[in-house]
C-alpha cells in the first residue's frame, strides 16, 4: 500500500502564495469609492423624494382646511397674520409678528414662546379648528422647522393682503379677523386660480409668510423678495406649493406671476 508523501520543508519545493498586490488592493478600492459615489446620491435623492411626497400630503391637507374656510366664511381667505392691528385705537400687534431670533431691525428677536404665540395668531392659527394639529405645519425635509420650535415649514402667499393694506380698516383687519368676516379677500379675486401660489415650503428660517408685494394691486415680483423671504428649495432643487385651484406639485422656481392675485392697472401680471 502507497501513501501520499508529506511535502518535505526541506526539499527546497516552493508553494505558491495567495494575496492581493498593493496595486490591486488601490484598484479595488478605486471602484468601491467611484460605485459609491454612484450609489449613494441616487439613495439620497430616493429618500428625499419620499419625504417630498410627504410633504405635498401635507400641503393638500392645509389645502383642504383652506377650502373648509373660504367655504365657512363668505368664500373669503384668511390673512397672513388675522390679529396685525388691534381695535380700538389702531395699534400694532407686536404679539402677532413673527421674527426669528436672532433678527435684525426693524422686528427685536423674539423667544421661543413669543414666537408660538405669533404662530397661533397667524394664518395657521386660523386654520386650526380645521387642522386640528401643528405637526400638518412640519415639512418632513425640515423638522426642525416646527411649532414646537416657534418656526413653520410652510409660508402662505403674503400677497392675499399686501397692496391692499389698510391700517385698522375692512381688509387689514381687527381682532375679530381670524373670523373671515371684516372684508377679506375672496378668492374669487384672484384672477387666475390655476398658477397662483396660496402657500409653498417656507424659507430657511422657517418664517410662516412669504411678502414684500408693493403694487397697490397686490403684484408680487420675485426682486421684491429678499433671500430669506424666498421658498426654500429643499426638495430636489425645488419646493412643493399648494395652488389657489387646490392642486400641489413640484416647482423647480416660482415665475414672476404666481404670487400674484390681480392684474395691474395696465392689465399686465409680468415683472419688469
Amino acid at each position: 500500500m502507497m501513501f501520499a508523501q508529506s511535502p518535505n520543508p526541506e526539499s527546497g519545493t516552493r508553494h505558491p502564495k495567495f494575496g492581493f498586490t498593493l496595486i490591486e488592493l488601490l484598484v479595488v478600492i478605486g471602484i468601491i469609492v467611484v460605485l459609491a459615489g454612484i450609489i449613494f446620491p441616487v439613495f439620497s435623492k430616493a429618500r428625499e423624494k419620499g419625504r417630498s411626497v410627504k410633504c405635498q400630503s401635507n400641503l393638500k391637507q392645509i389645502g383642504g382646511a383652506l377650502e373648509m374656510y373660504i367655504a365657512d366664511w363668505d368664500q373669503r381667505l384668511p390673512d397672513s397674520q388675522p390679529i396685525y392691528w388691534l381695535m380700538p385705537g389702531c395699534t400694532k400687534n407686536k404679539a402677532a409678528v413673527w421674527a426669528p431670533d436672532p433678527d435684525p431691525d426693524p422686528d427685536p428677536s423674539k423667544s421661543l414662546s413669543e414666537r408660538k404665540t405669533a404662530l397661533e395668531l397667524s394664518w395657521m392659527g386660523a386654520l386650526q379648528p380645521y387642522t386640528k394639529s401643528w405637526e400638518i405645519f412640519t415639512c418632513p425635509s425640515r423638522q426642525k422647522l416646527a411649532y414646537t420650535d416657534g418656526k413653520s415649514g410652510y409660508a402662505y402667499n403674503g400677497t392675499f393682503w399686501s397692496g391692499v393694506q389698510n391700517a385698522c380698516g375692512a381688509i387689514v383687519g381687527s381682532q375679530d379677523s381670524t373670523s373671515g368676516l371684516d372684508g377679506y379677500r375672496k378668492i374669487t379675486s384672484i384672477d387666475d386660480v390655476t398658477d397662483t401660489i396660496m402657500v409653498t415650503d417656507s424659507p430657511t428660517n422657517g418664517k410662516p409668510e412669504l411678502d414684500g408685494g408693493t403694487d397697490t394691486t397686490g403684484k408680487l415680483c420675485p426682486s421684491d423678495y429678499a433671500d430669506g423671504e424666498k421658498p426654500h428649495a429643499r426638495h430636489n432643487g425645488g419646493f412643493n406649493a399648494l395652488f389657489a385651484d387646490g392642486k400641489v406639485k413640484w416647482v423647480r422656481s416660482f415665475k414672476d406671476y404666481q404670487f400674484t392675485i390681480e392684474k395691474d392697472a395696465t392689465g399686465d401680471i409680468t415683472c419688469p
